[in-house]
Formats: structure tokens, sequence, C-alpha cells
């Protein structure tokens, strides 16, 4: 956080101290202010103990009974024309008046009484009522308009320290963004602030580990979010109040701002919040921005490189300025079968950022291929030892799986429960488009048996041969040897392809075949004999056996290749 010295010498020590100042500390005047004001020349003759209580107004009334025309913190004149006559009446008048919330009694003298009874006087002092005589030459309305301008000065020091404040976040704005404007509005409004993106992440916080706080406001939000792009939301509880804002700064993105405090946001502190919510948007939207043409140029690279148009010795220069080094380690990535690629791309950069790894993420289609570095200068990812300061050192392949894990775990689900990532071997820049290509064939592979995650060194030879072949190919190979049991299971509505996966899947055992299919072992024997006539091959040659394996991953590649094509 770099803000300016005077920021930081003023923000000292004030984490938890309301630096605005309150409505109710400057513009509410006290009764002790207008009993001392020289001018009025007021003299007080009981309830000294109240004299500290901050007063509304001033208010001229003759009525025996004003508390239905009062609603507390006034003062009240009066030049007792209506005063009852006997004690008791007097002393419940007062009474009244201390009932209703009137913070102070002037009795003017001079006129119908030439001094304050002594009653009134007593009851006063015992309810702790202010009670003052004006003496005649002082008009009420000068009470009033004393009262009326120390009010106004208030006012205006007020605007005038918000505006200051508004300044100063600004200039922190300037400075650092949204992580110095959430401090310094925190200890500006002595409250919690919390501010999260549109995905509900924490973009910044003070403090900063307030999980109760975090968890308090997504309970918010799942209730608000069907209000629309704009809204705000207050709440009180017995941890005090929570404001909550929206905080739009495009259709896409954006997020809100969280105010928790013990009493009510004044208006002063609720202009700040509003403040700063525009410069949050601000700040978010210029990120934004910047985030969108980082990601261009990283789609555009990867998508040269995929295609051939870079070839992989000239990449170091295009990817020097996005974090790769020269001699880095990397591992290709394809993420397969996302009806909506674009929902888990900001997932995915959140995972390879909280990694720590230089990475190109594009999409192709209904795939998403990334390639990230795993090595740095010999190292593998940066995992800080919390006790000795070293990174952690794991063999490359181990720390590419680790990160490929996390980004099918992310990409099935937000993106698609049946989706398939594939991971490419650990390689050098000049060998990226290879492990690329490796990462698309264990892509295939994982989508067609159903797995979350495979990766290059798992893959078999059958699936190797087959992976440069075209969708038509694959087709076309698995009919050729396939196609007649295919035909027979069609018109007799049998299972010969079923039993002849499970026969292979179980290495040519009867018995745990049959378990596998829920039948006998004989039906098994009836329908292998049944496959042998009919495609002329024998079930005992490991010629005839590999034909029929290749066949039949060639029909589950076929099939996947075509539906994501």
């Amino acid at each position: 956080m770099q803000f300016g010295a005077q920021d930081m010498a003023e923000c000292a020590g004030t984490a938890h101290t309301t630096m605005v100042p309150q409505r109710e500390a400057i513009v509410a005047t006290t009764v002790r202010w207008l009993v001392g004001w020289p001018r009025l020349n007021l003299r007080l003759l009981a309830g000294e103990r109240g004299l500290d209580q901050p007063l509304s107004w001033a208010h001229g009334i003759e009525l025996v009974d004003p508390t239905p025309w009062l609603s507390g913190g006034e003062v009240v004149l009066t030049t007792a024309l209506r005063l009852p006559r006997t004690t008791a009446e007097r002393v419940d008048y007062v009474e009244r008046l201390a009932a209703a919330g009137v913070v102070g009694l002037g009795f003017g003298v001079g006129l119908s009484h030439a001094r304050v009874p002594a009653a009134m006087i007593e009851a006063a002092d015992r309810l702790g009522l202010p009670l003052f005589s004006v003496p005649l030459p002082t008009p009420f309305v000068a009470i009033t308009q004393a009262v009326a301008d120390k009010m106004a000065e208030g006012q205006y020091e007020v605007e005038r320290a918000t505006m200051r404040s508004q300044q100063r976040m600004t200039r922190a704005a300037l400075a650092d963004g949204v992580s110095a404007i959430v401090p310094l509005l925190a200890s500006l409004l002595g409250a919690s602030v919390l501010v999260l993106d549109a995905q509900g992440v924490v973009l910044a916080g003070e403090p900063a580990d307030d999980v109760e706080l975090y968890e308090r406001v997504l309970r918010e939000l799942a209730d608000v979010r069907d209000r629309g792009e704009h809204f705000s939301v207050g709440r009180v509880d017995e941890r005090g109040h929570l404001m909550i804002e929206s905080v739009r700064v495009t259709d896409a993105g954006g997020g809100v701002i969280a105010v928790a405090k013990r009493d009510r946001l004044t208006p002063p502190e609720q202009m700040l919040v509003n403040h700063a919510a525009s410069l949050i948007a601000l700040d978010i939207g210029q990120s934004q921005r910047s985030r969108d043409a980082e990601r261009a140029v990283r789609a555009t690279v990867l998508s040269l490189l995929a295609s051939g148009h870079i070839l992989g010795a000239e990449l170091a220069r295009h990817v020097r300025g996005l974090g790769f080094q020269p001699d880095a380690r990397v591992a290709g990535v394809v993420i397969d079968g996302l009806p909506d690629p674009t929902q888990v791309v900001e997932r995915l950069e959140r995972v390879l950022a909280t990694q720590g790894v230089p990475y190109l993420l594009g999409e192709d289609g209904p795939r998403l291929m990334l390639l990230f570095a795993v090595t740095q200068g010999g190292r593998t990812g940066p995992v800080a030892d919390a006790h000795e300061g070293v990174a952690e050192k794991r063999p490359p392949a181990a720390a590419a799986e680790q990160v490929a894990s996390e980004l099918a775990e992310v990409a099935r689900q937000h993106g698609s429960a049946v989706s398939a990532t594939g991971l490419g071997g650990v390689v050098s820049l000049a060998e990226a488009d290879t492990s690329l290509r490796q990462a698309h064939h264990a892509a295939r592979l994982a989508r067609a048996e159903r797995r979350a995650l495979q990766t290059h060194t798992g893959l078999r030879l059958h699936a190797l041969l087959l992976a440069d072949q075209s969708p038509e190919s694959l087709r076309a190979l698995s009919a050729l040897v396939l196609g007649p049991l295919q035909e027979s299971d069609r018109v007799r509505r049998g299972s010969l392809l079923e039993t002849l996966e499970a026969f292979l899947r179980c290495n040519g055992h009867w018995e745990t075949a049959a378990a596998e299919l829920g039948v006998h072992r004989h039906t098994v024997r009836h329908r292998m004999r049944r496959i042998e006539e009919i495609t002329g091959s024998r079930l005992d040659s490991a010629h005839d056996r590999a034909e029929f394996l290749l066949a039949l991953s060639a029909r589950r590649l076929g099939s996947t290749t075509g539906s994501s094509s």
C-alpha cells in the first residue's frame, strides 16, 4: 500500500477509530455551550448534570402541555404566561418536559415572573434537566438564531471533513487501487470493510482475515442476487449494522462492497462509502480491461503455437513478457467436453495465478488449451516452506500433474461434470508444441474412457497409434472390424459388442467376464463362438485380439471426437 506520507501519518493507529466527524459530535450543539454563550446572558439555575446533552433545536412555546408537539432533544423556551398556579402543577409541568426528552428549559424572567419558581428549580435539579433564566433584554429569537448558526457551522465542518476524507481516498486509489481504498475507508469509519468481485472472490478486506464477515456477506448475497444488478441492502442484528452495495462496472464485471459497524452509518459516512464504491468501480474496470488485453495476448500466442505459425524454438521470445524464463520447462493441457469454455476461464486463471506460474490459455472450439511453466531456473513451482523460506523441490512431472489435477477439478465443478483433461509431457519451450499435441491425445482418451484427467505418460500404445487419426478414419477402421457385430446386434437386439469388450477387458477369463455382464459363463462362451463365426477371427489368436482392441479403441475415440468437433 503506497499513498502519501501525510495520509500514512493520519492513518497510523486509527484502525478502529472513527475519523469522519459525526453529526452527533459536531452538529448537535450541547446545552452547556448554549448556556455559556456570553452574548445571551443566560444563567443556569438547576440540572447541571444534564448540560452535555446534545440539543436539536430551541423552541419558544407557551402551552401548558407542549409535549405533543415535541420530538425530543429540544430546549423549550417559555415566558410562563400560562404557567399553572399551584406548586404541584408546576412540578408536573417540569416532569412532563423531562419525560418527553426535552434537554433544557429556558424561563423568561421580567415579564410575567420576576424570578423562576423555587419548586420548578428543585424539580429540574432532581431530574437532571438544565433550567436557566433568560433575561428580559434577550429575545427568544436570539437563542434560536444562535443554535441555528452553531448547527450550520458544525454542518459545514462535517462537509469539509468529508471532502478531505474523499480526497484522501482518491489519492489512495490512484496510488494502489482497491487494496489501498479499503483499509483507509475502514479506518475512517471505524468499521470492517470487505470488497468482493462478481464471483464472490475477496479483492480486499480490513481486517484481512475477517472470515465471519465474509460468510455473513455471502449469506446475504444469496438472498439479494434476484433483485437485479444494482442493489443496496442493510441488515441489523446483535452484531450491529451491515450494509452491502453493488459495485457495477460493465454488464460482465463489478462486485460488492460491504461495511459492518456497531452503529448505523451517518449521512457523511454513507457519502464516503458511495465515494469508495465509485473509486473501486473505476479500479475494477481498469483492471478488467488490462486483464482482457493480457488474456487476448496469451490466447493469440497459444493459437499461433498450436497452428504452427510460431515454432517452438521462437516461443521464448514471444512469451518473455508474460513471465516465462528462457530456460523454463512447460507442460501443455487440453480440457475437452466444455459446453461453454468461457464459463471456466477466470476460475482456471485463478488456479494458475495461485500456483504462481506463468501460463498461456486460449479456446479451441469446445476445448481449452493451456501451456504453463513447471520449472523456473531449475526449481519446480514456488511452493515455499513456511519455516525455512525455501522452495519445495518436486519432480517436474509430479508438479505438472498436481496443477493439471486442480485444473481438471475446476473444469468439472464449474464447466461440465463430464469434462476430460489431458496433460502433456514436461518439455522445454522449444518443444512446447509437442506437449500440446500430447495433451490433445490424452484428453481424447480421457473423454473416451470418461476420466477426469489423463496424463500423456499413461497413454497406451494403441491410443498413441490412433491419436492422429481423423474422426472419419477412426469410424471407418472401427466399422471394418466391428461392423458385422454391430449389424447383428441391431437385427437380433443382441449384446455381442458388449460381450467382446468385457471379455477382452477381463483378459479372456470366462467367469470374470460373465460376472461383469451378469450372465452365465456358458452364455459368454456361446456369444464368443458367434463373434468368431460372424467376423472370421479367432479369439485365441494374439493378432486377432489386438485387431479387436484397436477397433474398439477406434470406435470410442471416433465417437468422442466426432461429438466434440
